[in-house]
């Protein structure tokens, strides 16, 4: 199926303010490790990064992935539904039903040709996705996926010293497998 790399998978700390409402931009901006510095004050949030093959074109993968009403398709075994609750701009605010935790907030930007950014916001976390797509000269994509996350509640505390693990293969199973799994129907 293809080459998954495990980039980088970190948790640290961000000096500055301990209120996680400044955590997540307002505008949409891309987030990395200086930026979540700046806009999370002092919480822990994990990083990771992860990137796999995925099997058809860059542009194919990338438009089925960028537009939402796809999702329940791409992610059938947690996302059930979709609903928009407004759009500012190129941002799209988004009612997720997920089998998980009921109806999740997310906020979607698609920067084209490459890149998608989300913030989802659940009761046990809250996180920051960034989706690059990367054609490979085989036809096939490769898809990065940098996580940065923040979780709300004792569980996640009581996780941390195993977060970088837990999010890493949460991502790699329900988001990458998922989406190999279910192309394979979409696409034929």
């Amino acid at each position: 199926m293809g080459g998954r790399r495990i980039i980088l998978a970190e948790t640290f700390k961000t000096p500055g303010k301990s209120a996680m409402g400044s955590c997540i931009s307002a505008v949409g901006e891309k987030i990395n490790i200086a930026i979540a510095s700046k806009f999370c004050g002092n919480v822990k949030l994990t990083h990771v990064e992860v990137s796999d093959t995925i099997d058809i074109p860059k542009d194919r993968l990338f438009s089925l992935m960028s537009d939402y009403n796809n999702w329940p398709k791409l992610f059938p075994n947690s996302c059930t539904s979709v609903k928009l609750i407004r759009k500012e701009g190129d941002m799209e605010y988004i009612e997720m039903g997920d089998r998980r935790y009921g109806k999740v907030t997310e906020m979607h930007r698609v920067i084209p040709p490459d890149e998608i950014y989300i913030e989802e916001y659940t009761p046990n976390w809250t996180g920051i996705f960034v989706n690059l797509f990367e054609s490979l000269p085989d036809g096939r994509t490769r898809l990065t996926l940098k996580v940065d996350i923040k979780g709300n509640n004792l569980l996640f505390r009581l996780i941390d010293p195993f977060s970088k693990s837990y999010v890493r293969n949460r991502v790699r199973n329900q988001i990458h497998e998922e989406i190999k799994a279910s192309l394979k129907s979409i696409t034929g």
